[in-house]
């Protein structure tokens, strides 16, 4: 009897913890739903930072664009201007029945004025030693100066504020062709003319001082 009644308790007992493991099981299901959903709030809300951000990138880029561009334009405009003078100075000067020496050169100031306050520098290369980062060498002299020097410039480069815009076209020198450096023909040729004379060049000539004794 008492076996009886142990069993039918432990049957009660496995009942109420089977009815507390699936009553546990389903809190932790609607827990994990509940955090699902959370989680999805919040990636969509970081998703709608992300497009508003990129639409005001977007905005933000179009502005720079034209105001860069507004200002290449008002850079240009105002550069046009001032060559206006230079524009009606050439005319004046081929108005004429014969070129005006006089006017041309002022235009050619004036000009070179206009450019260098906006950033443009003559480079002053004659003479100077030769830079491949400054000069185009389209030539070579032989001279019998400094080697690897712009002995002639054909065109002229120029920089635009610091950095260069066109190199300078330029003909460099370069040693002559046989010449001897180190002397060596003269001695050779020394030696030639004391052969010519019937005289060994490298014999011991005996002085009158010595013959004597």
């Amino acid at each position: 009897m008492t076996g009886k009644k142990e069993k039918s308790a432990n049957k009660n007992t496995d009942k109420t913890l089977k009815a507390g493991k699936e009553k546990n099981g389903a809190g932790e299901y609607e827990k994990l739903l509940e955090e699902l959903k959370e989680a999805r709030e919040e990636s969509g809300r970081y998703l709608d930072q992300i497009k508003r951000l990129r639409a005001e990138y977007e905005n933000y880029r179009k502005r720079m664009e034209r105001v860069s561009a507004g200002s290449i334009d008002s850079g240009m405009k105002n550069l046009a201007y001032e060559l206006l003078t230079v524009l009606d100075n050439f005319e004046r000067a081929l108005s004429g029945d014969e070129v005006d020496r006089d006017g041309v050169d002022l235009i050619n100031r004036e000009l070179r004025n206009v450019l260098n306050k906006k950033g443009l520098e003559k480079l002053d290369s004659e003479g100077e030693v030769f830079d491949h980062n400054l000069h185009h060498a389209v030539g070579y002299v032989e001279s019998e100066g400094r080697e690897g020097c712009v002995t002639e410039v054909l065109q002229p480069g120029y920089l635009w504020k610091g950095e260069l815009l066109r190199p300078a076209m330029v003909i460099v020198s370069k040693e002559e062709e046989g010449e001897d450096i180190d002397g060596g023909g003269d001695r050779q040729s020394e030696a030639e003319e004391a052969g010519a004379d019937g005289e060994d060049p490298g014999e011991d000539r005996i002085s009158p001082e010595r013959e004597e004794n």
